[in-house]
């Protein structure tokens, strides 16, 4: 087996691992050790690939990203085309139990999502004629409403389709940037 197949072998068992865990206890109770012993990989070959736990979230969103990216040409390149990348990203969740995990308790840190989406959303938002002070404050928002949306949505098991959660989450966000961007240019 070549190197590179060894190592995406390895990663791949590494961030299963993760997520099995993070069904039963917190992102934060989760230790390099106890995930190498339970994936049957040597802590050497864990620190060859990630210098602790978070950057195996970080890697297995990078990874949805660039899901997502690849299903919606579109997606995160331009702001108009905001409801679809929302729509790949719900999609995506839809078809992805395996990330339920993620979604269903809480295992997000609100800053490991504010550094992963934060400066994506305030460039989407640079064309509103918002401060940047309102603009970080609106992005913080839109990351925390959303993803306590995706997590209802999966905690209550899927009722609603994917087009209507994508729908309600871009409305909702539509909405909150025009109010902004109305009231902030009415107080100039």
């Amino acid at each position: 087996m070549k190197e590179d197949q060894r190592s995406r072998l390895s990663k791949k068992i590494l961030k299963d691992t993760f997520l099995e865990l993070v069904k039963q206890k917190s992102f934060y109770d989760i230790n390099v050790k106890e995930l190498c012993d339970r994936a049957g990989i040597n802590r050497s070959t864990f620190y060859r690939h990630y210098d602790n736990t978070a950057d195996i979230l970080e890697e297995i969103f990078t990874d949805i990203a660039e899901i997502i990216r690849k299903t919606n040409a579109n997606a995160g390149n331009d702001p108009d085309h905001a409801g679809d990348y929302i729509y790949s990203a719900i999609a995506f969740f839809d078809q992805h139990h395996e990330y339920d995990a993620l979604l269903l308790n809480g295992q997000i840190p609100s800053d490991f999502l504010w550094k992963r989406f934060g400066s994506s959303i305030i460039r989407s938002l640079e064309k509103t004629p918002v401060n940047e002070n309102d603009r970080i404050a609106l992005s913080r928002f839109l990351i925390g409403g959303t993803f306590a949306i995706i997590s209802d949505w999966a905690k209550e098991g899927r009722k609603r389709s994917a087009k209507e959660i994508a729908d309600l989450i871009y409305l909702l966000s539509i909405g909150s940037v025009e109010k902004l961007s109305r009231d902030h240019s009415s107080r100039q």
